[in-house]
């Protein structure tokens, strides 16, 4: 385009040069046919501008984030006239178009069709728009350009991925971890040392038949409930201070952590208590999977925004752990105040989970910090499900 303008200043020039120099009807019909033309090219390219015609869309405009969704196209001449140059740009950063036969600039004869079908994939969590972001015109003497900034846009909401984990070996912290499942479910019931007679309403399930037969009477062995193991988690969700994009995916990444651990418990019964702060104080319960889907929709879309630190958010919530298993403290930062919150929790497994890129020594040091208290690091490019269902044993920083 550049060179274009030059060769027009030239062309000008040498038009000037020539009526004066010749004069004469002819030389100056030339001189103001070479000066109307650039205004005829711009107002072609306002034409086109205001004529052309984009269309889009999307099979689902809520999905998940990496899903495959069809994508399809339709740049439309409806007009007389011969449209010379569409430039097409996409969205760049949170979704990428994937076609075979992608064309970036296209040119259009009048009721001319240009069409293409391909995948869309988003690659963050969240609600933006998608698709094509800016169509560049050119005029017929590719002199000027127009951006026709998202002549039509696709919204899309993308929720976050569900890993499902085979396994938690990582949060198997007893010592016979190598020769025991991790979890053995919870048991409901089980059985009292005294026997009763058997009274009305009784499950016949629970009658001790041996002793029914030597007494010639219903005896039954009553059964009492075993307290159901639980893990609290406490998921970080202040602000983190990263470029946009990396803190988009720190964002993605830590909730998907989260997501994964509670996904795999709540599959396998064991309940768990989710704490974190927002506008205020969270505090959700986690005992099945219908609570699990109700917590995933909640924080599927949430924002990274709170002012208050991990270990700030458990110091304000302590309280007394005993009915728990594990603690489990879930973030990209590490915070000085976590070692002294961590050491008055006693009596339980208590684990820190630090996300994102950090450096051999910079762990040793802190694992030296948090003694009793388990560090696992789960690098940003690192699978979830490599980390968390590696042994503990494996993972000792």
């Amino acid at each position: 385009m550049k060179k274009n303008r030059i060769l027009m200043l030239l062309v000008i020039i040498m038009a000037f040069l020539f009526a004066g120099f010749f004069g004469g009807a002819m030389s100056y019909t030339l001189l103001y046919m070479v000066l109307i033309l650039p205004f005829i090219s711009f107002l072609y390219l306002i034409y086109v501008y205001l004529r052309f015609r984009l269309y889009q869309e999307i099979d689902a405009t809520i999905m998940v984030k990496g899903e495959e969704v069809k994508y399809r196209y339709v740049l439309s001449n409806e007009d007389f006239i011969f449209y010379k140059s569409l430039k097409i740009i996409f969205l760049p950063g949170y979704s990428q178009v994937v076609m075979d036969d992608f064309q970036e600039e296209v040119a259009l004869l009048p009721g001319e069709k240009h069409e293409r079908q391909g995948r869309l994939i988003c690659l963050y969590r969240g609600e933006y728009k998608v698709g094509i972001d800016v169509i560049v015109i050119q005029d017929l003497l590719n002199l000027f350009a127009l951006k026709v900034k998202r002549p039509s846009t696709i919204s899309a909401r993308v929720y976050p991925r569900i890993i499902k984990l085979n396994s938690l070996a990582a949060l198997n912290f007893n010592e016979d971890a190598k020769n025991t499942p991790l979890f053995m479910g919870s048991k409901k019931e089980r059985p009292d040392v005294d026997m009763r007679s058997y009274l009305p309403g009784d499950d016949l399930k629970i009658v001790n038949w041996k002793i029914t037969a030597k007494y010639q009477e219903l005896y039954v062995r009553p059964y009492t409930e075993t307290p159901q193991e639980r893990i609290l988690i406490y998921f970080d969700v202040s602000r983190i201070a990263y470029l946009s994009e990396a803190s988009i995916m720190m964002e993605d990444f830590l909730l998907e952590t989260t997501l994964a651990i509670l996904y795999y418990y709540a599959r396998t019964q064991v309940a768990t208590e989710v704490i974190y702060y927002t506008d205020s104080l969270q505090h959700v319960q986690i005992k099945s999977l219908e609570d699990f889907n109700f917590f995933y929709d909640t924080v599927a879309l949430l924002k990274f925004n709170s002012k208050v630190h991990l270990g700030a958010l458990m110091a304000e919530s302590l309280r007394d752990f005993s009915n728990f298993r594990t603690v489990l403290a879930i973030t990209a930062d590490f915070d000085a105040s976590l070692v002294s919150v961590t050491a008055g929790v006693t009596h339980v497994n208590t684990c820190i989970i630090l996300l994102g890129k950090k450096e051999v020594d910079a762990l040793l040091k802190i694992r030296v910090r948090l003694g009793k208290t388990k560090l696992i690091h789960l690098p940003i490019h690192d699978s979830i499900a490599n980390v968390l269902e590696k042994s503990w044993d494996s993972l000792c920083v």
